[in-house]
């Protein structure tokens, strides 16, 4: 991982994450969607680019990503319409997203072969991320751990939130914003002690 990667997961996040609600459910549908948009967006780029049609098959991509991002949407209004319903206009987020987008257009010369498992391994470390994300979030902010059913949402209570007020504040959007803060600068400094550490090894090796 490098600097540029940081940012990249940084701008997604704040615009995935931030907005929708913390709970562990909402993280696994929006990373289910994340990685379909990826993988039927990857092999969509690859067909509409042997057209050779140039600036609009990015429009076509981008089309395309909105449609699928619909037919999804549907899916989950028949198989679970609670989500759908609290979810609304957070499930179009990760298909005009710049982490989505710079993942299937900045790999254009690349074959298949090579592009889509790129590309999925990208889409799923970003998944973890934002899973283990929400997951702090449901358990710090509601003292429970949800998940989608064909019921609606679920969720394992495993303390009474209420009794516990301040860590509900991650919860929120500010607390959410803070401690995406504190992760980016806790990576950007693991990098640069690694960074110290490589040119400290390359000064030894010339010297």
């Amino acid at each position: 991982m490098n600097r540029r990667s940081v940012y990249r997961y940084m701008a997604a996040a704040l615009m995935m994450i931030v907005p929708a609600p913390g709970r562990f459910a909402v993280g696994i549908l929006l990373a289910i969607e994340l990685n379909l948009l990826m993988l039927t967006g990857t092999y969509f780029r690859s067909a509409v680019s042997r057209l050779r049609l140039g600036y609009i098959s990015d429009a076509l991509v981008i089309l395309f990503l909105v449609c699928a991002t619909m037919f999804y949407r549907q899916l989950l209004v028949i198989i679970i319409p609670e989500a759908a319903l609290q979810l609304g206009f957070i499930l179009y987020l990760p298909a005009v997203s710049s982490y989505c987008l710079e993942g299937i257009f900045s790999v254009k010369s690349a074959q298949l072969s090579e592009r889509l498992p790129a590309c999925l391994h990208d889409s799923l470390r970003y998944s973890l991320g934002m899973l283990l994300f929400f997951l702090f979030r449901d358990i710090a902010g509601y003292g429970t751990i949800s998940y989608p059913t064909t019921l609606g949402i679920d969720e394992l209570v495993l303390f009474d939130a209420s009794r516990v007020s301040a860590f509900s504040f991650f919860a929120t959007i500010p607390g959410t914003l803070i401690v995406l803060a504190g992760a980016v600068i806790a990576v950007l400094f693991v990098l640069n002690k690694r960074d110290i550490v490589r040119r400290a090894e390359q000064e030894a090796l010339h010297d």
